[in-house]
């Protein structure tokens, strides 16, 4: 029996709305993305500066393997539609640590390249325990896949297990004494201030953004030529695979602060529309007992961008081939800690010579819920906001349990998706090794 495509909604040209724009689409769903003022991307979107296209994303791609199943399950398959425009992903250079006292620490991501280079600096007793520790914070992580990242979170989720097994009674200052150097310990603790928590005790699971790392490494992207691109491109992609899937795009995005950011400040919860599902991706604080807010917003770095003439010398090795310096190897993200908060730093060689510089300074932070919740203890990541509100409200955002990064918006964007598809048709459209349903005809906006 033939069920006509439901009309589905979606509130934000976030990079969370986009996503499961382009996932429900090629479900067979009738999908609207109201950009709702927004750019494409959001706080991700790019714009020019001096003369060159910038973004405020963070430059590596982490956790690849979210772009490319968004790809596969809405059209042309990832490095395909790469290929199809002249670009690839490749790996990043390694990340590089700089610290009060002068010291400079280049941290690889694979597992037994790291143990070396933790060895060699801080000596073999602080390696077995930083190894260690990031064993543990790798089966944290996958633990945490299954609360609000890969499954919906709810008040039943966080049974006894699930905590002990998150260590909700453990903060992050605690897990960085362990490894018992005070600059792995500085690395350690700036894991919360870089997810936009508040000094003090936050939740020791903001520490497996170490163990991300060292999983999944970091990447790039680079042109035909190997020159390294801004990571927004990605953004540029996945809205042509909205067009090409026949999303309807309403609510052109309005004029730009005067720093080049989305204005969200006056942007309310989603009203009543008469559209089968709503999905809405603009972040939203969490509404508790009597109205109250629950959390706080993120605090976001101050970001900018500067042009300079050349790498500094301690980076240009890090940056071209030791066959050839006229080989470039991309962007080196640089984490500087001397000045208090951690303060990263993405520079990216251009074709004429010179280098961009996007920064982000957690010294200067504000709050921005475009940047999602400040998870300040495991009880305020606990209270982030719900997927399902009832049978025909949804959200996801940056403000939801995968978090603000890229790919915590893509991970919510997916989870949303297959949620919302299956309360529809009772499909289950999850990747499995099961041979999947057959698909159901796609809808197109009407001609006008």
């Amino acid at each position: 029996m033939h069920l006509d495509p439901a009309t589905i909604l979606i509130r934000g040209a976030t990079l969370t709305g986009m996503a499961a724009a382009a996932r429900l689409a090629k479900a067979g769903h009738h999908v609207v993305l109201d950009a709702d003022g927004l750019p494409d991307g959001g706080h991700w979107a790019s714009l020019p500066h001096l003369g060159v296209e910038a973004d405020e994303l963070p430059q590596h791609v982490r956790l690849p393997a979210t772009w490319r199943d968004l790809f596969k399950k809405s059209g042309r398959a990832f490095d395909a539609e790469l290929t199809r425009h002249g670009l690839r992903l490749v790996p990043a250079p390694e990340q590089v640590h700089r610290f009060a006292d002068g010291r400079q620490f280049v941290l690889p991501s694979e597992r037994g390249a790291q143990h070396q280079a933790v060895r060699e600096a801080f000596g073999e007793g602080t390696a077995q325990r930083w190894t260690a520790l990031l064993d543990e914070l790798d089966e944290l992580w996958q633990q945490l896949r299954r609360v609000g990242l890969e499954e919906p979170a709810d008040e039943e989720s966080f049974t006894r297990a699930t905590r002990d097994a998150l260590a909700a009674k453990t903060t992050l200052d605690e897990l960085a004494e362990r490894p018992g150097n005070p600059h792995l310990a500085r690395i350690i603790r700036s894991q919360g201030l870089l997810a936009g928590a508040l000094p003090g005790r936050n939740p020791a699971l903001l520490a497996v953004r170490l163990a991300i790392h060292r999983r999944f490494s970091h990447w790039q992207l680079v042109d035909e030529a190997g020159h390294s691109q801004r990571a927004s491109r990605l953004v540029d992609l996945l809205a042509e695979r909205l067009e090409l899937r026949g999303v309807e795009r309403i609510g052109a995005p309005a004029p730009l602060l005067g720093s080049g950011l989305p204005d969200l400040s006056d942007i309310t919860p989603a009203p009543a529309t008469d559209a089968d599902v709503l999905l809405d991706t603009i972040p939203h604080q969490p509404v508790g007992l009597f109205g109250r807010t629950i959390g706080r917003p993120a605090m976001a770095p101050t970001v900018r961008h500067e042009l300079t003439e050349a790498l500094d010398d301690e980076l240009a090795p890090l940056a071209t081939c030791p066959e050839d310096p006229r080989i470039t190897r991309g962007i080196v993200e640089v984490v500087d800690h001397g000045a208090g908060n951690p303060v990263v730093s993405w520079h990216r060689p251009l074709p004429d010579g010179r280098v961009l510089v996007t920064i982000h300074d957690h010294n200067h932070p504000r709050p921005d819920l475009s940047w999602g919740l400040a998870p300040t203890s495991f009880k305020h990541w606990q209270q982030r906001p719900k997927l399902k509100i009832d049978q025909r409200r949804w959200q996801a955002s940056s403000a939801s349990h995968a978090g603000p990064d890229p790919w915590g918006e893509l991970l919510s964007a997916a989870l949303a998706a297959y949620e919302i598809h299956e309360e529809l048709t009772g499909e289950d459209i999850r990747p499995t090794n099961r041979t999947p349903p057959p698909p159901r005809r796609q809808a197109r906006p009407a001609r006008r």
